[in-house]
């Protein structure tokens, strides 16, 4: 966690230097996360990425930003598809609603994202999707 100028307590989420530029632009629009994350609706969140190492360098800041809404979510695979599921009731997104949310977090395409989840994290992967409003990080 950390401090706003004005000593409110923010919640800090780190990204891959790749996801920076879209950030900044408004079009990465959201992360998707485990449960671990304990990201609240209404948070003040710092967004930040490693300026060397994971873990072994400092953390810059580029951007903050208040947490819009939050979405329970599942991605899994079948024998020929990659998929994912999302809400309390967890519908099932058809593959045109997929490209939507896979440019939400900032990939080409679904293909694009699922490859990204298949090399990053063993599937199913359950977690949250957490969604918030651009504005410009102030100097």
């Amino acid at each position: 966690m950390g401090h706003s100028n004005e000593g409110e307590v923010v919640k800090i989420l780190m990204f891959k230097r790749r996801f920076v530029p879209m950030i900044e632009i408004g079009v990465k629009i959201s992360t998707i996360r485990g449960y671990g994350n304990k990201v609240q609706v209404g948070d003040t969140v710092s967004m930040r990425y490693w300026s060397g190492a994971p873990y072994r360098s400092k953390t810059v800041e580029f951007w903050m930003d208040t947490v819009a809404s939050i979405e329970p979510c599942l991605i899994g695979h079948s024998t020929s598809d990659v998929f994912i599921c999302v809400g309390q009731n967890h519908r099932h997104i058809s593959y045109d609603s997929r490209h939507a949310i896979a440019r939400g977090e900032g990939f080409k395409d679904w293909w694009e994202m699922s490859q990204f989840f298949i090399a990053m994290h063993d599937l199913p992967f359950c977690g949250k999707i957490i969604r918030w409003q651009p504005k410009l990080l102030t100097p």
